[in-house]
């Protein structure tokens, strides 16, 4: 239950750094169409602007999505389970102690193998296992990060529709 609940945190963790790597890019992708329109700036800044633009979506990308993404693969070092155990005891403080506790005696069976420990770590477990530690994370807690997107998503459509040689014109000379 324990690996569920970390490979469901880098999920979420892909899933809001996905969210606010598009927020980041659709702004400063807005940003930059709107100053090469009124600016016409010299190829210079206008090839500042751009890799700055790519470097800064690609790093923004490599440690909100990829980073979380080699961690949801177990490449590197993730969450151990009891930095795991300390994240669920927050979320359900009633079973933070319980939870520590199987994982403490789960150590101690691997040093010593005595039916004592294996039957406390069952006894404990099963103590624990009505408990939903995947519920500790929630997806819908990345929703508010919507509203930094829209005005985007907003603006830019609104250019497309009315006023489209705005952001291709814009693009096609940041892009030369």
């Amino acid at each position: 239950k324990i690996d569920e609940f970390i490979r469901k945190y880098y999920k979420n963790r892909m899933m809001r750094g996905g969210l606010w790597c598009l927020a980041t890019f659709l702004s400063y992708f807005l940003i930059l169409v709107v100053l090469e329109h009124f600016g016409r700036f010299e190829t210079g800044v206008r090839t500042v602007l751009f890799f700055s633009f790519v470097a800064g979506f690609l790093g923004l990308s490599v440690y909100f999505i990829f980073i979380p993404f080699l961690k949801l693969r177990k490449i590197g070092s993730a969450l151990t389970h009891e930095q795991a155990a300390a994240i669920i005891g927050q979320h359900f403080p009633e079973v933070s102690d319980r939870l520590l506790n199987v994982l403490e005696l789960k150590a101690n069976l691997s040093q010593s193998q005595s039916d004592l420990v294996a039957a406390a770590i069952d006894q404990k477990a099963a103590q624990l296992k009505s408990v939903p530690f995947a519920a500790a994370i929630d997806y819908s807690k990345n929703k508010p990060i919507l509203k930094y997107i829209l005005p985007s998503v907003l603006g830019l459509v609104l250019l497309l529709i009315f006023q489209p040689s705005f952001i291709t014109g814009s693009t096609e000379r940041l892009v030369k």
